[in-house]
């Protein structure tokens, strides 16, 4: 996984650290657990008909990553080198890209408050991580069409609201 801390009061953005797969503790009193200050995206890494390694756009999910960010208070990350350390991480764990059609390594980058207090208040520390995993396709019986209802008295999207963002809550 990739791991990168925030302290606001030591240096801001910390080095990112490729570690492997580790649980980390949360307070009981963590901001992310009380006010979901937290948000994350969802991309993939597939393999090209000449064995060459892609990721689909993600620059793309890293920007509205720092949308998401600005939005709940946490700091922002420079997006190309978000895109490096991820890349990184890819060459390390490619054998984990599936080599069959319809299949990829789906890459979850999330971002958590890690500041203790009840109350809310600026963010002083973050912690942005990348988890990986190989995944199928999503829909395995293939695009099958369903009915939906809406439902226009309910409304997700409000200006300044959350609606283009990825956000818990």
């Amino acid at each position: 996984m990739l791991d990168i801390d925030y302290d606001k009061l030591n240096g801001g953005w910390q080095r990112p650290k490729i570690v492997p797969n580790r649980p980390f503790e949360l307070e009981p009193a963590n901001a992310t657990l009380h006010y979901a200050t937290e948000c994350f995206e969802g991309a993939k890494a597939y393999r090209t008909v000449d064995n060459d390694i892609i990721m689909y756009r993600i620059d793309e999910n890293f920007k509205r990553m720092n949308t998401s960010h600005t939005q709940l208070g946490i700091p922002t990350f420079d997006v190309s080198e978000m895109v490096e350390c991820c890349r990184q991480l890819i060459e390390i764990e490619k054998d984990w890209i599936p080599d069959r059609p319809m299949h990829s390594l789906y890459i979850r980058p999330t971002s958590i408050c890690m500041d203790n207090r009840l109350g809310l208040s600026s963010i002083n520390k973050s912690k942005t991580f990348i988890i990986m995993s190989p995944v199928g396709p999503y829909y395995p019986r293939g695009f099958v069409p369903v009915k939906l209802y809406c439902d226009t008295t309910v409304i997700r999207a409000w200006p300044n609201g959350f609606g283009d963002k990825k956000v818990g809550g």
